[in-house]
Order: structure tokens, then C-alpha cells, then sequence
């Protein structure tokens, strides 16, 4: 992350991998400061997180995501309210997308309207 002066905030995760390849990658913020992104673990495998403003990390993992290398949850966009979207990997190695929405009450995961 980038201050308005040119300054850099690195973060890491601490469930990130440090292994070539993995780690956090941020991938969405909103003017809140709000980051969506994703880390790899330290066996290959993708999990969601959303940012906070203040550096609190919020774990997103999908149910029914995979936990083999190359599977899991990986976010794409954050909005203004802090809702994240993106995919996620099932065992089968088939997509799926996803919603999870700040308060999780009504997060959707595998399509529209398919609350789960």
C-alpha cells in the first residue's frame, strides 16, 4: 500500500507461506483503505483475506473450496462497504465465484442467489 506522500506499507500474513511463490498479494483497495487479497500457504494453497483500514486481517475461505495445492479462495475486488468478491477452487479444480459481504449474514458463495 501506497501513502498520498509516496510512502510503502508492506504487510504479510502470518498463515502466508515464505517459500518462492507464496506469501499475501493484495489484489483491490477502496478509499477506506480496505484491502482484498489473497496469501499462499505454505502448501500451495489459497486463502481469502480482507484488510481493514486499521490492519486487521478477516480470513475468507469458501465452503467447499479446496485445500490441495492451487485450490482454495481467492478474492479479486473489495467496495466501498468492504464486501469482496472474487472465486474460489473446488477438489475437482472447477471455479466457482463468490460474495462475502462485511457482516457474512448474507455472503454467497457459487452463484447468484445461492446462499449456502
Amino acid at each position: 500500500m501506497r501513502t498520498r506522500d509516496g510512502k510503502f506499507t508492506t504487510f504479510h500474513d502470518s498463515e502466508g507461506g515464505t517459500a518462492a511463490g507464496q506469501g499475501t498479494a493484495a489484489f483491490s483497495i477502496n478509499p477506506f483503505g480496505a484491502i482484498a487479497g489473497a496469501l499462499i500457504d505454505a502448501n500451495n494453497v489459497l486463502h481469502g483475506y480482507s484488510r481493514s483500514g486499521h490492519g486487521v486481517f478477516t480470513m475468507i475461505d469458501a465452503k467447499g473450496a479446496g485445500t490441495s495445492a492451487g485450490q482454495g479462495t481467492r478474492p479479486s475486488t473489495n467496495n466501498l462497504e468492504g464486501d469482496v468478491a472474487g472465486w474460489w477452487i473446488d477438489e475437482s479444480n472447477l471455479n466457482h465465484g463468490f460474495v462475502w459481504y462485511r457482516d457474512e449474514e448474507h455472503s454467497c458463495e457459487g452463484g447468484a442467489g445461492q446462499e449456502q
